[in-house]
């Protein structure tokens, strides 16, 4: 769950403006969807993206007492709620799925190694010039590698210093060649946070034709 004195986990900021202010984090859509063991509202926001038709895609992991789900909110429509999909038990469990269960759910996948990264990947997101992007558990840097070659890692972004044990980066592309990175760093036990951008001259992988949500 998230930490004590975190009222929402999915929150906006503007982008835009001449003020050399830090800006305010403000919660999505608002505070009024981020209520503790209230299951009718965000829990934990893991995960979110947008589609080519302005809808906001937001993964929340969900709580001991509430199921996940997966939030569609239409940006173009005052951010309203377009649709909530729950998650059964089955697919994202709240308790210890064993080994043997997993087994037994049958099925099969064919699985071929391409390369390995020199750390455990923490998240990753590949752009529209197959160019993946990845952040690694407690590493102050970031790497890429352009699917379409064989494998081999690059730094791509590296924050002076260590990080003390912190998950180090989120980023997202938008329709504008942009890579928005946000750092973590912790100097001297104090967590700061910036928010990076940089020109990648490439999109999300996500930029083609709108998905109909009219079929279930």
């Amino acid at each position: 769950m998230p930490y004590d004195g975190i009222p929402a986990t999915l929150v906006w900021l503007p982008t835009s403006g001449k003020s050399t202010a830090p800006p305010k984090l403000a919660p999505f859509p608002s505070l009024d969807l981020h209520k503790r063991d209230n299951c009718d509202t965000i829990q934990w926001a893991k995960g979110m993206d947008t589609d080519t038709d302005g809808r906001l895609w937001a993964l929340d992991l969900g709580s001991s007492d509430c199921p996940s789900k997966l939030w569609i909110f239409d940006l173009a429509n005052n951010d309203t709620t377009e649709r909530v999909h729950q998650f059964p038990d089955t697919v994202v469990p709240h308790s210890e799925i064993s080994v043997s269960e997993l087994k037994n759910e049958g099925g099969s996948a064919a699985v071929k190694l391409i390369g390995e990264w020199t750390e455990s990947p923490y998240r990753m997101v590949i752009d529209n010039d197959n160019v993946l992007y990845a952040a690694f558990y407690f590493q102050n840097y970031l790497s890429k590698w352009n699917i379409s070659e064989p494998f081999r890692e690059q730094r791509f972004h590296e924050v002076g210093g260590g990080l003390d044990g912190s998950y180090p980066f989120t980023f997202s592309l938008d329709a504008d060649d942009t890579l928005w990175v946000m750092e973590r760093n912790v100097i001297g036990g104090e967590a700061r946070h910036k928010l990076l951008k940089a020109a990648v001259g490439a999109t999300s992988h996500l930029s083609s034709p709108s998905t109909d949500l009219s079929t279930p």
